[in-house]
């Protein structure tokens, strides 16, 4: 196995049993809006917690000024509240997200996993019912895709995508 595989391997591992050691919620950030604060109130508390790892990295490259990166970064995930909150489909979700085509085709056998194969797509859904900013929804529903430097939102939307595959 290639050191990179092995990695991201090691990675999707403690990200699993990270994600299931989570129990409590946590508190919203001051700095949102109600609504904003409901949104992130309504992710179960692993999202949360990689909401959160995901804005301090955001910060921590010099993002600390952008508001709209930061909640993209914070609210990324938070498609996947509307899937069933069951361990089997968060451990299948995760160790099938390096392989997107074979997440789809299982996906569509699955309830639960085709909510969570989409959840960027829900999650910016939820962002535009929620009248959040358009850079806001574009960041969460491309969180997960190749990002096209012809972008307006290219650097940002690096940004988050390199962060979210940290945590």
């Amino acid at each position: 196995m290639p050191a990179s595989a092995l990695r991201g391997a090691l990675l999707r591992a403690r990200q699993l049993a990270l994600h299931l050691s989570i129990g409590r919620p946590f508190a919203p950030p001051v700095w949102l809006s109600a609504t904003e604060a409901a949104l992130f109130a309504g992710m179960p508390p692993a999202d949360q917690w990689e909401g959160l790892q995901v804005l301090a990295e955001l910060r921590r490259w010099g993002f600390a000024r952008d508001r709209d990166l930061l909640l993209a970064g914070l609210l990324h995930d938070m498609g996947k509240a509307q899937a069933p909150a069951k361990a089997r489909y968060r451990m299948a979700a995760t160790l099938l997200e390096g392989h997107p085509r074979l997440q789809r085709c299982i996906a569509r056998h699955s309830p639960g996993l085709c909510t969570l194969a989409n959840h960027a797509a829900l999650g910016a859904a939820m962002a535009r019912q929620a009248e959040l900013p358009l850079d806001v929804q574009r960041l969460i529903a491309q969180h997960h895709t190749p990002v096209d430097q012809a972008q307006p939102i290219a650097a940002r939307l690096a940004a988050l995508c390199r962060a979210d595959a940290l945590h």
